[in-house]
């Protein structure tokens, strides 16, 4: 999440849309005045802070967002995301998940059989171990507990159910609306480089979904293939 005062733009990063390469491309232009949460090593870092004593983090909704900066600073800045499709999202964070629980060495082995790893209480991550295959995971109800696999209409809408941004680039086309955003913004066409990207290694269970999946994805995140114009009867 970024809250840009030198350039007045606020970027609301959805996971697994590519926010991470967005947000570190953006930063470097970045003035004393900015803010990044999450996204950036130093973003990382102060991430705990701002949580704690704002109730921001890397992943903020836009309501959380306008409740802190404030009524004006949020009309007055421009405010963009990028959305994806929820089939590939939701592959995505199947994928990214499993690379979460991956622990190196014989401590980290200890340490995850010993239920001491930070991650082993994400919801999230909860689905995944008491799951079996992609199917199991996306009707789990610790899944649905879990804000980050919230429809993507959830972290946008404000406290009206309205989507007030003023741009709204899609992961299918990031190079060219990300060229398009940095135009708005006033930056020569920072570089976008790949950053966080879901591993695809073959000692990862792979996303098989069958017909029932895209029915339950498509009912699931019904919001999103509406307000973002994406295609229900797509098959991967």
């Amino acid at each position: 999440m970024l809250v840009s005062n030198s350039q007045e733009f606020i970027f609301l990063h959805i996971p697994k849309t590519a926010g991470t390469s967005v947000a570190r491309s953006l930063t470097q232009s970045f003035k004393w005045n900015d803010l990044v949460i999450g996204g950036t090593k130093f973003g990382e870092l102060i991430q705990a802070h701002y949580k704690e004593n704002f109730g921001l983090s890397k992943h903020s909704s836009a309501r959380e967002v306008k409740s802190v900066v404030g009524e004006e600073v949020w009309r007055k800045y421009l405010k963009f995301t990028f959305v994806r499709h929820p089939y590939t999202r939701t592959i995505s964070l199947y994928t990214y998940v499993q690379k979460l629980i991956q622990v190196k060495g014989w401590k980290g082995h200890l340490n995850f059989f010993l239920g001491k790893t930070r991650v082993q209480s994400w919801h999230l991550v909860q689905a995944y171990l008491e799951t079996k295959n992609f199917s199991d995971f996306i009707r789990h109800e610790k899944f649905q507990k879990s804000f980050i696999t919230a429809s993507q209409t959830e972290y946008l809408i404000d406290e009206t159910g309205e989507i007030n941004l003023e741009f709204i680039g899609k992961f299918e086309n990031l190079k060219e609306d990300f060229s398009i955003v940095s135009s708005k913004i006033g930056l020569p066409n920072p570089a976008l480089g790949r950053s966080n990207v879901s591993p695809t290694s073959g000692k990862l269970r792979k996303a098989h979904l069958h017909e029932n999946d895209y029915i339950h994805l498509s009912k699931l995140y019904a919001q999103d293939f509406e307000n973002f114009d994406y295609d229900r009867n797509v098959r991967i």
